[in-house]
Formats: C-alpha cells, sequence, structure tokens
C-alpha cells in the first residue's frame, strides 16, 4: 500500500512538472474543454427554454445534473481515463513489458500512468459553477444529501472506471482498438439527461449493461434528496460484480499476452 501511495505521488509531481513546462499548451486544453462545456449548457438551455420539465425534473435540476455529469468526466479524465485509454498502444508497441516487470500491481499501475493536471483544473471550475448555482437558485440540500452525493459519486466513479478497463481489456486480442475510448465518449452522453426520461430498454441499458446512470443520476438523486434506495443498492453490486469479470478477464489476458518485442 506505502509502494502504491510513493507511486501515485511520483506520477502526480511528475505530471505537475510537466504542466508547468508546457502550461501554455496546456491552458489551451483546458480553455477548449470548457468550451466545449459551455457549448453543451448553451444547448441544453436552449431546449429548456420551451419546456416546464423533463421526465418530471426541472430546469433547475437537469442543470445540476448535467454540472455533475461534466464534473464527473472531468475527473475521469483527470485520473484514469487517459491512463486506460493509451493501453491499447503499450500492449501493440511493446511498452506494457516493462509494467509487468515492476514490482506493484499492473493493472495499478496501467490505472494511473497519464495523470492530466489541467482537468483538475476544469473539475474545480466545474464544482465552484456547481456549488455557485445551488446557491443562486436557493436549491434546498442536506448535509446529509452531500455526504450520500459524494459518496455516490465515487461509487460512479469506480463504476465507470471497471466498465472502461473492461473494454479495454478488448485490446489484448483485437488489433484495432483504438475507438473504444470514442465509443464510451459517445454512450457517457447518454449521462446527460435524467434517465426517467428513457424507455425501458436504453433505461435497462444505462442501468444494467453500463453504468452510465451512476455518473451523475444517481449523485444528483442523492444531492437532491430523492436517491432510489433500489439504485443505491444496485451500484453497490455492480461494483462487485463488475470487479469478479475484470478480474477473470485480466488474469487471463495476462496469461495469454505476448511480448510486443517477442
Amino acid at each position: 500500500m506505502k509502494r502504491n501511495y510513493r507511486l501515485l505521488l511520483a506520477k502526480i509531481n511528475y505530471h505537475l512538472a510537466y504542466f508547468y513546462q508546457y502550461r501554455f499548451s496546456s491552458m489551451v486544453h483546458l480553455l477548449s474543454a470548457l468550451l466545449w462545456f459551455a457549448l453543451g449548457m448553451g444547448g441544453i438551455a436552449i431546449i429548456l427554454g420551451n419546456v416546464s420539465s423533463i421526465g418530471g425534473w426541472t430546469p433547475t435540476e437537469i442543470y445540476i445534473l448535467m454540472l455533475v455529469f461534466y464534473l464527473g468526466m472531468a475527473v475521469a479524465h483527470a485520473t484514469y481515463y487517459n491512463s486506460l485509454a493509451d493501453l491499447t498502444r503499450k500492449i501493440q508497441d511493446g511498452r506494457l513489458d516493462f509494467y509487468l516487470l515492476k514490482p506493484v500491481s499492473v493493472r495499478y499501475w496501467v490505472s494511473i500512468d497519464k495523470i492530466t493536471i489541467p482537468q483538475f483544473l476544469r473539475a474545480f471550475i466545474v464544482l465552484a459553477l456547481l456549488v455557485g448555482y445551488c446557491i443562486a437558485h436557493q436549491v434546498t440540500i442536506s448535509m446529509f444529501g452531500i455526504m450520500l452525493a459524494v459518496l455516490y459519486f465515487w461509487v460512479g466513479q469506480i463504476l465507470l472506471y471497471q466498465f472502461f478497463l473492461l473494454l479495454m481489456l478488448a485490446a489484448f486480442w483485437i488489433v484495432n482498438a483504438w475507438n473504444i475510448p470514442w465509443f464510451l465518449d459517445r454512450i457517457s452522453d447518454a449521462a446527460e439527461l435524467p434517465i426517467d426520461t428513457f424507455d425501458k430498454k436504453l433505461r435497462f441499458f444505462v442501468l444494467y449493461i453500463t453504468p452510465m446512470a451512476f455518473i451523475a443520476y444517481v449523485p444528483t438523486q442523492a444531492l437532491l434528496n430523492r436517491l432510489d434506495p433500489y439504485l443505491a443498492f444496485l451500484a453497490l453490486g455492480l461494483i462487485v460484480i463488475f470487479e469478479i469479470i475484470i478480474s477473470t478477464v485480466w488474469k487471463i489476458a495476462l496469461r495469454q499476452y505476448s511480448s510486443a518485442s517477442s
């Protein structure tokens, strides 16, 4: 555990140094991400300007849901997203060989390899906007709701990490696995809206097949003191199921992996 902690600190220090060295390009990247965020919020504002509610959610609640979604995606991109997206390249150019020789968990090392500092800044900005929006619109939020929302926000992050890793494990058998991150980006768009607006098939998809509903929908429910107990327990059950599947597939993948240099 101490070794993993020291490794994480070393990675953070390295990427901080990289951020300061290339701070101009990093800030351009951050501004680009914030621009897409503004365009997304502007698009939903046009839709909400013509309706009083969507799926029983008021415009104020939907704005909160979207801010939680953008916060979740910013945290994902800041921590593990880019690391997992690079797994295909590591396998094909042989860099995974070096990870296998390290005296730490290969899965842990692969998951924290690329920490993106600008995305942390993006997350802080979105969090500030979320807090400011709730205060400006006098949204009633209890301390228990905040604690529960924080808990299920990280539960959603765990599920998203597990689902993404499970998808990326296909890179051990599929040569052209570059489109998997793009695929995840596309289906994650479903997390921007309340699942109450979906039909039964799509709702089943975002609840049981993919964890998209847990990125923002469930944390927002908790924040607004309307969390469905079934979804709360379902999230914990899915974590266990995903972990069992990932552990099994990961072991099989490493056993069948042959070095790119061999």
